[in-house]
């Protein structure tokens, strides 16, 4: 049986109503019109997990992970702190995170 044959048969082998008719798509959309549809998704302007505005925040628009996640940790490390020193509360306390970030990744390439 084709669409057609379905929809052509479907009144005569269920003679009972449903709402909207006996076509089961006039149905399924008559249903559906009673009911709210879902609230558009949006981002929250600052949600700590996923979308601090220390990181989101930088005048590029881009954002710092885009760049970070290509390097290794302790320079996508120092990366990343330098890049929101300005954003956050106390820029010097980063920068110097960000240094110690890259004395370890010094240290390390010395030893090589």
């Amino acid at each position: 049986m084709n669409v057609q044959e379905f929809y052509a048969s479907y009144g005569k082998n269920n003679p009972e109503p449903v709402p909207g008719g006996n076509d089961p798509l006039t149905h399924r959309l008559t249903f559906n019109k009673y009911q709210s549809a879902p609230a558009p998704m949006t981002k929250p302007d600052n949600d700590p997990i996923n979308n601090p505005r220390h990181y989101t925040a930088h005048p590029s628009g881009v954002e710092c992970i885009q760049i970070t996640e290509h390097m290794g940790f302790c320079l996508g490390n120092a990366i990343k702190y330098i890049w929101r020193a300005d954003l956050k509360h106390d820029a010097i306390e980063d920068l110097k995170k960000a240094r110690w970030y890259i004395d370890r990744e010094i240290a390390k390439r010395e030893k090589q």
